[in-house]
């Protein structure tokens, strides 16, 4: 994770906590109407956490090696020459 983005993340926490505390003395100071940046501020935080997630998710399946399921072809062979004596003693 980037300094960044740990720093963001850093910032985002602090400041949830602080509005979490101090939602009761501004709920005094401001009425009611303090709830309306606050519910910005959560769907805010909601969606970077959507798009992080998703984002990690597509990245780390692109990083993923490629299965290589016909080999190089001579067991595939092997295999076939199996079958075949099979099905001749059937």
């Amino acid at each position: 994770m980037g300094r960044l983005r740990a720093l963001g993340y850093s910032g985002a926490v602090s400041l949830a906590v602080f509005v979490y505390l101090a939602l009761p003395t501004l709920r005094e100071l401001y009425g009611p109407v303090v709830n309306v940046p606050i519910y910005a501020l959560v769907a805010l935080v909601a969606g970077g956490a959507t798009w992080a997630v998703l984002t990690d998710s597509g990245e780390s399946r692109e990083r993923r090696p490629a299965v290589d399921v016909g080999g190089d072809g001579e067991e595939s062979e092997d295999v076939d020459e199996e079958l075949a004596r099979l099905r001749e003693d059937l």
